[in-house]
Formats: structure tokens, C-alpha cells, sequence
């Protein structure tokens, strides 16, 4: 894309990234490893708090634990310095791991694969039925994308969003409660176990 819209943005989530919290802390104070690998450690499994951990969630909690207050759910400010760590890990591999033995992990990776394959909504359709059988075909004026790898092109830049919703970016998980909507089923709230774990499966 030729002098993409959302570039400013990106910038603006480099800024927040790099800027220091009122106790003299930043984010990377947070997360382990340098910056450009960051990205690609998420989402993976927190065996403290057994649950998945997505990178947008641990961003929320790094404000909080600095005593911040919390950011948006799934656009503007959380949405730009998430796109801002993807941006600087493109090329890497984003590799999920279900720990060997982990009753819980596995639990929650079932359960997301569960969630990608049940059929919602009052158009009885489920994830898969786009993001597998139809991948690569058009549904109105969109191209729909493959499952594999959804996870390392998000957050993403929308049209529909700039114009309806302010800039225009989204994370994965506002994606999905937008999907379930278009498919006439209730969304489920952001950074919950269901769309948690399909992140992660």
C-alpha cells in the first residue's frame, strides 16, 4: 500500500511504548527480551494465572502493575502500540506452544478450537466456514483471509472502522466480536476466555 493511512499511528504507538510511566518505569520494563521479539511471544500460556495470555491483555496489566490506568479494549491507544510491536517483528515466527502435561493449557486450546468450528448466530455460521472452506474468495467487497496466521498481521487498519469508529485500527479480538455481530450472534466481551483461547489454539 502506497502512503498507507495508519502509518502516523504506528508512530504514535512507538511514542506510547517509549514513554515513562510516573514511576520511571516504561512497558519494556514489563516483558522479557528486546523489543523486536516481543511480539512474537504472545499469545502463549500463563500457567500462574492459567489462562492465555494475549500480547494486548499483558499491555493493560504492565500499565496497571505501574500504577496506569487502563487503556481501551481493542483500538486507539492499546490498538497503536500493539501495531507498533508487530510492526518491528515482521519476517519473525509467531509460535504458540501448549505446554506438554498441562491439563489447563490443553483445556483452553480444545476450547478454542471448539469456539473456531461451532456454528453461531442466526446465519449458523462458525469461523471456520470463512477462514477455511472460503478463504481467498470474496464476500462483498472483501477478499476473506486464511485462518493460519491471523494472529501476526493484527492489529489491523479497516476502512469501515476509519469511518465509523475513528482511525480505523482494531485488534484481533475487536475483529472478532465484529465477526460474531455480522454473523447476528452476541459478541462475547473482549480479552475473555473464548476469544482468548482462539487466539491461542
Amino acid at each position: 500500500m502506497e502512503m498507507p493511512p495508519f502509518e502516523d499511528h504506528v508512530e504514535k504507538g512507538e511514542k506510547l511504548w517509549k514513554k515513562t510511566f510516573r514511576n520511571g518505569k516504561n512497558y519494556s520494563s514489563c516483558f522479557s527480551g528486546n523489543d523486536k521479539t516481543i511480539r512474537t511471544q504472545f499469545p502463549r500460556w500463563d500457567t500462574v494465572k492459567s489462562r492465555v495470555e494475549t500480547l494486548e491483555q499483558a499491555i493493560i496489566d504492565c500499565r496497571v502493575k505501574n500504577g496506569e490506568k487502563k487503556i481501551g479494549s481493542g483500538k486507539g491507544r492499546l490498538a497503536w502500540i500493539s501495531a507498533y510491536l508487530t510492526t518491528i517483528a515482521e519476517g519473525q515466527v509467531i509460535n504458540v506452544i501448549v505446554p506438554e502435561g498441562d491439563a489447563k493449557a490443553l483445556k483452553a486450546y480444545k476450547d478454542g478450537k471448539k469456539f473456531f468450528y461451532s456454528k453461531r448466530g442466526q446465519l449458523n455460521l462458525s469461523c471456520a466456514n470463512c477462514h477455511v472452506d472460503y478463504a481467498g474468495r470474496r464476500i462483498r467487497g472483501d477478499i476473506l483471509s486464511p485462518a493460519l496466521g491471523h494472529t501476526t498481521h493484527f492489529p489491523v487498519w479497516r476502512g469501515k472502522w476509519a469511518k465509523s469508529k475513528g482511525d480505523g485500527f482494531g485488534t484481533i479480538q475487536r475483529r472478532y466480536g465484529g465477526c460474531n455481530k455480522q454473523v447476528r450472534a452476541k459478541p462475547f466481551k473482549r480479552h475473555r476466555k473464548e476469544y482468548n483461547n482462539q487466539v491461542g489454539s
